[in-house]
């Protein structure tokens, strides 16, 4: 019995911060920075489904190391189908007085995923590159899985 069991793919990620946040006051006509979040969704088999979120970053800074956002929040996914699962980054503006604006997403197979530190390309709702000549969109991510049994 013992050899039939399955084991479950441990994935850390920890999200670092994110880098080149000028370009959505240029995009959205704003002088405001948006009010951050990362929501990682996992998708595939029934069991591997969930989400979860970083906390909310906001400054008021326009542009520079201030500008950007910063977390620094690791997550665990316990994966029981890793070659099915999808990750799926979505970057929201929060609002407290109405609903959060999508900013930008990417999404990977988790298969794909590879240990150490990662830049993660953001896309906006019409899955155009989010990024000009002057500079481009990232969230910046730390990975390690590992093998357990359950």
């Amino acid at each position: 019995l013992h050899s039939l069991v399955k084991p479950v793919l441990l994935l850390k990620i920890t999200v670092v911060a994110c880098s080149g946040w000028e370009v959505f006051l240029e995009k959205h006509k704003t002088c405001v920075q948006p009010d951050t979040c990362i929501c990682m969704s996992l998708s595939g088999s029934t069991l591997d489904s969930k989400s979860q979120m970083t906390s909310v970053f906001r400054s008021r800074a326009r542009n520079g190391p201030c500008a950007q956002p910063f977390f620094n929040e690791t997550f665990n996914f316990r994966i029981f189908e890793p070659d099915l699962s999808v990750l799926l980054f979505t970057v929201y503006d929060k609002s407290a007085t109405s609903e959060n604006q999508l900013l930008a997403q990417s999404s990977f197979p988790v298969s794909l995923l590879r240990t150490g530190i990662r830049l993660v390309p953001l896309y906006d709702k019409t899955g155009k590159y989010v990024g000009d000549d002057k500079g481009t969109a990232c969230v910046v991510i730390k990975t390690s899985q590992s093998m357990i049994r359950q």
